[in-house]
């Protein structure tokens, strides 16, 4: 059989490339033929040079390749309709006459998770008491892929959310302590000065950003945290010395202010409540601060695949918030995710 080998992936999320290859032998045609879906596109080809192939609507056709026998391409996927589907890539070899030679179809599933809203009450009664929260919203991932969802309390928001009380105290306390650890570093390895300030410094910044909506910020602080992580890995290498003051100074602060038991019982009841639902919270540790009166809060709800790509944000209707006392509620516990 001339056509030996072709790979296309079974299954890909909406949004990630997709990489493909064909492999033939003792095969005279005129040129080879890819026709893919229309919202997917040619990103990158290999095994042939500008001039030698084309495009012309979903179809792309190859007219030479450098080494015979071998053509590899990857392509660009967008968001399709419908959250979940089946696509095919079409490659034909066509003789001087527009003959299909050689023809094969392949299908790709493509998927990405759906986040939407299956109840929303007015009303959400908590009892601290009781232990327990009348009027859950009820939310689903309709689709196949997995979803990391982002909770937002725009500012129309009585009620704004936070991180509890005992994660910001150790969240100051950290960075109190980290400072003083890390001046002492400074004071025997004064020439890092500038790699341990940049390094105080964008963890300040996320933290300042973690208690406020998605930021645009965030990638930002990322790309800094990656560029210092970049030059800081070669300080390192050339100074042990210096690295292992550094690890010292992180070991030290961590072990002085961890409170790993409360931040362990509440990341094991947040698993419990997203168990098999295909939905990962952005930060599970986030919490609403309500009082023994009627509040209101707004709630907007960022659904985030995989990729890292943010869909459609879905905002909820005002809900009237009652508790029994004044205290802490963690944000994923007014949530019942459905299967």
């Amino acid at each position: 059989m001339p056509i030996k080998s072709l790979f296309v992936p079974n299954q890909c999320l909406q949004g990630q490339d997709v990489p493909s290859h064909i492999i033939w032998e003792e095969m005279r045609y005129h040129y080879i033929q890819i026709k893919i879906p229309s919202l997917m596109s040619l990103k990158e080809i290999y095994n042939t040079s500008k001039g030698f192939w084309i495009t012309e609507g979903d179809i792309i056709k190859v007219h030479q390749v450098e080494v015979d026998g071998y053509l590899g391409m990857v392509f660009s996927s967008s968001l399709f309709k419908d959250s979940s589907c089946d696509v095919q890539l079409e490659f034909s070899f066509v003789d001087e006459k527009g003959a299909e030679i050689e023809k094969a179809i392949r299908t790709i599933h493509m998927f990405r998770p759906d986040v939407v809203v299956e109840e929303v009450l007015p009303i959400i009664e908590i009892s601290f008491l009781k232990k327990s929260v009348e009027g859950k919203i009820r939310m689903k991932n309709k689709g196949e892929g997995t979803a990391i969802v982002a909770i937002e309390t725009p500012d129309e928001s009585e009620i704004k959310k936070k991180l509890p009380k005992d994660v910001r105290e150790f969240r100051s306390r950290f960075k109190e302590d980290l400072t003083e650890q890390l001046a002492k570093v400074q004071v025997n390895f004064p020439k890092y000065s500038q790699t341990l300030n940049e390094f105080l410094e964008n963890l300040n910044d996320a933290f300042r950003l973690d208690e406020e909506s998605i930021s645009k910020e965030w990638a930002s602080i990322l790309e800094r945290m990656k560029t210092w992580n970049t030059k800081a890995t070669k300080v390192f290498e050339a100074d042990e010395d210096f690295f292992y003051a550094f690890a010292e100074a992180l070991a030290v602060t961590f072990l002085k202010n961890i409170q790993i038991i409360t931040i362990f019982e509440t990341f094991l009841n947040y698993l419990e409540s997203i168990a098999h639902r295909k939905v990962i919270l952005a930060d599970p540790f986030e919490v609403l601060e309500v009082a023994p009166r009627p509040q209101n809060v707004l709630l907007k709800v960022v659904p985030i695949d995989l990729l890292g790509r943010m869909h459609e944000p879905i905002v909820l209707p005002l809900i009237q918030i009652r508790a029994d006392k004044e205290g802490e509620i963690p944000l994923y516990e007014l949530i019942e995710w459905m299967v």
